[in-house]
């Protein structure tokens, strides 16, 4: 007997994306005013993988746990030629090296991604890794984030990416 509902996408994990995702390119995220130097609207598009993490904001524990996390390994990601992202309610009065801050507000620029990606869920905190092309390989999603086990997607994942993009 078949299952009367398609099975549940997991939460609290990656999700690889397949080529369905992969044959569009993501949106271009336009900063509300003069947020951020118009250099980071660019990225993409052959400059290196870029990781959005669509955080609670500075109030959140476990989402400022995560972004320390990105610093901390920013050398790491820098050799992937790797720019992180947060999309976050407002930027952070506490400095973060190798993370670039982006205000989403309103959430904007969250629901213009999670249409994009429909129909993979998001329940809360959102990390979606692109390839140098703007191409989706994966989505970390999950209530709370898990900086050690994100951290460690993430690489595996860039690895896997760099394999494949030699360019």
């Amino acid at each position: 007997m078949l299952p009367s509902a398609a099975p549940a996408i997991p939460y609290d994990g990656w999700i690889p994306l397949g080529v369905r995702h992969q044959e569009r390119r993501a949106p271009r995220i336009v900063p509300p005013g003069d947020a951020q130097p118009r250099a980071l609207v660019q990225w993409g598009y052959g400059h290196g993988p870029v990781v959005l993490g669509f955080l609670h904001g500075e109030t959140c524990l476990s989402c400022w746990t995560l972004v320390e996390e990105w610093s901390r390994h920013s050398a790491t990601y820098a050799a992937y030629e790797t720019t992180l992202v947060a999309v976050v309610p407002q930027v952070p009065q506490r400095w973060a090296p190798g993370v670039w801050f982006i205000p989403d507000p309103k959430g904007a620029i969250r629901q213009q991604y999670e249409t994009w990606l429909a129909p993979v869920p998001s329940p809360g905190v959102m990390v979606v890794i692109l390839d140098p092309f703007a191409s989706p390989w994966a989505i970390w999603t999950g209530s709370e984030p898990h900086p050690e086990a994100i951290h460690r997607g993430l690489v595996e994942w860039l690895t896997f990416i760099g394999l494949q993009c030699p360019e």
